[in-house]
């Protein structure tokens, strides 16, 4: 199957299969697609549509306390899942808005992807063990509404990759905590599963943004100036910050967040 194909699947099918779809053999073709140069909202499943309405009222992330309920923690894994699909929808992306990308790139953009579909797989698992459904409570575009429209693929490894897969590294590591400490091991694997993922993925940003980005500066100085409101630096990060993933990681451009305000999940 043709990547652009495969891409294309992804993001204009409302089928849930589709968007998991895992094709034995993927490949470019030899002369590049066009461009898609303008493009709607991903074609989701009936209840996790993304409406861009802001009038709409937002679900809270539970509480840490909450997630002692059965109900409430599915619905943490609600929103993991609801921001794994839309990481996999806005790679399929990509690989549709710039086709001439270079071949190494997009193979790797790929096996990410396919990285993504296994989260979201193990989160609907563990959601419906929980009896949560996915697309019983609303989702929100906030990933989309950032990342979507950027000019450029070094602009979307500086969001997608050193902003916010590098909070994953924080978010991940936190929850694993977190359910480990009311006795979940089943979900808490989950999360250390996800995080020994994102060690991997944030060094492909990583490597692609340092071979982009203007020689003669620092990595930090690079990524500070890059990143463009709203977005700051503090999106790099959870409610906690751990050094150690991110050194794993190779992802120190962002360790002066550590002193900046920590949002919680968008």
């Amino acid at each position: 199957m043709l990547i652009q194909e495969y891409a294309e699947r992804i993001y204009t099918s409302s089928s849930l299969t589709d968007k998991l779809l895992k094709p034995a053999r993927l490949e470019d073709d030899e002369t590049p697609a066009s461009a898609w140069k303008s493009f709607s909202l991903p074609a989701r499943p009936k209840g996790l549509e993304l409406t861009g309405d802001r009038e709409r009222p937002r679900f809270l992330f539970p509480k840490l306390h909450e997630l002692e309920d059965e109900t409430r923690r599915g619905h943490a894994l609600h929103f993991f899942a609801n921001h794994e699909l839309l990481a996999l929808e806005l790679m399929a992306l990509m690989l549709l808005r710039f086709p001439d990308a270079n071949p190494t790139f997009r193979k790797t953009l790929v096996n990410t992807m396919r990285d993504e579909q296994r989260h979201l797989e193990l989160y609907l698992g563990r959601m419906s063990e929980l009896g949560v459904s996915f697309g019983e409570i609303p989702v929100n575009s906030f990933f989309y509404d950032h990342i979507a429209h950027v000019d450029s693929l070094q602009d979307f490894v500086v969001r997608m990759s050193l902003t916010f897969e590098q909070a994953n590294l924080d978010f991940s590591l936190f929850y694993a905590k977190a359910f480990k400490e009311i006795g979940d091991t089943v979900t808490q694997g989950i999360m250390e599963e996800v995080l020994h993922d994102e060690i991997a993925h944030v060094p492909h940003g990583v490597r692609w943004f340092n071979q982009w980005r203007t020689r003669g500066e620092s990595m930090w100085e690079a990524y500070r100036k890059e990143l463009a409101f709203p977005l700051t630096p503090a999106r790099a990060k959870g409610m906690q910050f751990f050094r150690a993933p991110r050194q794993r990681a190779g992802a120190l451009c962002c360790a002066s967040c550590s002193a900046s305000n920590q949002p919680g999940p968008p």
